[in-house]
């Protein structure tokens, strides 16, 4: 936005975004027409990963604040696989902490510093988005989870201080649950 202005810097931030997807939008796009069906049938036989690979370097180094007990009851993408809570499969998970962690991406979940609420994203207004994510994140809280929301820009930016958001909330965590048992 700062090099392009607002309509063509979001314009452009868009189209990266779905390149750097597995959307057959993005296949067709990196490939043309015929190459680009190919590769996303192909892609889609072999099975959709659900998971960004810069959600997993958050989740990794999230893994090394945690101790022995907490990391076995630990579940992501690359570490195991991605777990349910209710109806909801979630990024990060620690059973032991009731922990979850949500890596939202800019694009995907619309990130409100980069749109506004009536920009369309995928077929649908950003307003809408963020108001399906609030709801899913209500839900995962009301069984007794604690949520943390991390945006793709703030990982990008300030890596050292997402971790040391998280490593507070996880000791918060270990807190609460002593006292409770």
């Amino acid at each position: 936005v700062d090099l392009f202005g607002e309509k063509e810097g979001k314009e452009k931030f868009q189209n990266l975004s779905i390149l750097k997807s597995n959307s057959k939008k993005a296949f067709l796009l990196k490939y043309g027409e015929e190459e680009g069906r190919f590769r996303y049938n192909e892609f889609v036989k072999n099975g959709f990963i659900t998971y960004s690979k810069i959600s997993q370097s958050l989740f990794d180094s999230v893994l090394l604040l945690l101790n022995k007990e907490e990391r076995l009851s630990t579940f992501y993408g690359t570490l195991n696989h991605e777990e349910s809570i209710g109806s909801s499969i979630v990024d990060f998970l620690n059973k032991e902490l009731m922990l979850v962690i949500e890596f939202y991406g800019d694009y995907w979940h619309s990130n409100p510093n980069m749109y506004s609420a009536n920009d369309i994203i995928r077929s649908r207004s950003a307003e809408s988005i963020w108001e399906r994510d609030e709801v899913r994140k209500r839900c995962i809280e009301d069984l007794g989870y604690c949520v943390v929301i991390v945006w793709e820009n703030e990982w990008h930016s300030n890596p050292n201080d997402v971790i040391n958001f998280i490593d507070k909330v996880i000791n918060e965590q270990r807190i609460k649950l002593q006292k409770n048992h």
